[in-house]
């Protein structure tokens, strides 16, 4: 298989216990094998990470095998849910917190407040940025996937006019006073700009000081001079 094939494809995969040799996670990657490394190094707290590193603290890895190859235009989501689907059928015991489909299905209460501690403020390193440029770097995309994009967005209307009004809209000190009490009482940015109809960049502004009323930016406010041809340079202001 080619660099170029392999890069199109997507594939299903699942996770083998080497101890009882049953499968106990089920996934899907355009780069396995990367996948795999990835995550035996990663330690999150999540139960494939928890099975992984219990595997790796004997001595042992998960045996990976490939279940399905996809082209990366199909709806691989489908798929792989129907693995999951037949894994927990037959009462395979799999550490997946979803039923499939890009991870975010059917998600418990618990699984969604652990994914959430998991990956707060979280960053890429330096090496692993370099490593995705490098990865992605003379990716293509197919033809399919182009018309698929441009069906996916035809239509899409942008109102503009309805963002920047939300932007433009000014707050009284006694309003940012309320903004700053709802936000120390535990409100969210967004449900603020929500509830007072702005855009959230206000908000945030608001919360990190630096929001300015109108009354603060036209202080001091000098109006320009307007010059006509009869003026000469010497009646000009000079420059400060």
């Amino acid at each position: 298989m080619t660099k170029s094939i392999y890069l199109n494809m997507v594939f299903i995969y699942a996770l083998i216990d080497p101890f009882t040799c049953k499968i106990r996670y089920i996934g899907k990657s355009i780069r396995p094998k990367e996948r795999l490394i990835n995550q035996c190094n990663e330690h999150s707290n999540t139960y494939r990470c928890h099975w992984i590193q219990s595997l790796i603290k004997r001595g042992k890895k998960p045996v990976q095998v490939i279940l399905q190859s996809l082209p990366d235009e199909s709806d691989w989501q489908t798929y792989e849910r129907k693995w999951i689907a037949i894994a927990k059928k037959y009462g395979w015991k799999l550490v997946n917190t979803t039923d499939g489909g890009d991870g975010v299905l059917n998600l418990t209460g618990e699984s969604k407040e652990r994914m959430l501690k998991t990956w707060k403020g979280r960053r890429h390193k330096p090496e692993s940025i370099k490593k995705m440029i490098i990865a992605s770097s003379g990716k293509k995309q197919s033809i399919e996937s182009k018309i698929k994009r441009s069906e996916k967005f035809k239509g899409r209307k942008i109102t503009w006019s309805d963002k920047l009004q939300k932007a433009n809209r000014k707050f009284s000190d006694e309003k940012i006073k309320n903004v700053l009490e709802n936000l120390s009482n535990g409100m969210t940015v967004q449900s603020a700009a929500e509830k007072y109809g702005v855009h959230r960049t206000t908000i945030s502004k608001i919360k990190a000081g630096t929001y300015k009323t109108f009354k603060q930016k036209t202080t001091n406010y000098i109006k320009p001079r307007l010059y006509h041809q009869h003026d000469t340079i010497s009646k000009r202001p000079q420059a400060i």
